[in-house]
């Protein structure tokens, strides 16, 4: 009879299972690679820049604080680092949760006159 190491139940060697531990490791590194990824994606596109706005009347021009955008052939591309949750999102569909957006924004000038 073997043990559990996790619950103590005694059970016959012919059902037991082991940690594969080679693949626990490259499973481990592919993570790796992905969080290296997935930092390198929010270094580079997960900031906010000051860009020029045209108003409601065409010669009113002003600037706003905006997310950085990308086409959608790169979202497809970049976004392949996690096919099971979706990295990036329509412009227009994050545009239209403006309330939550904005929060963030405001947040985040509070964070930046405080230091």
């Amino acid at each position: 009879m073997a043990k559990c190491h996790i619950t103590g139940v005694w059970l016959r060697p012919e059902e037991a299972y082991v940690l594969n531990i080679s693949e626990a490791h490259a499973i481990a590194h592919d993570l790796r690679n992905k969080l290296r990824e997935i930092e390198s994606l929010l270094e580079q596109l997960g900031k906010y820049d000051e860009v020029d706005r045209v108003g409601r009347k065409k010669d009113e021009v002003f600037k706003r604080m905006d997310c950085r955008l990308v086409t959608p052939s790169m979202a497809e591309v970049l976004g392949r680092t996690f096919q099971d949750r979706p990295l990036f999102i329509p412009w227009v569909e994050w545009h239209q949760n403006g309330s939550r957006r904005r929060e963030e924004l405001r947040e985040m000038f509070r964070r930046k006159t405080q230091t």
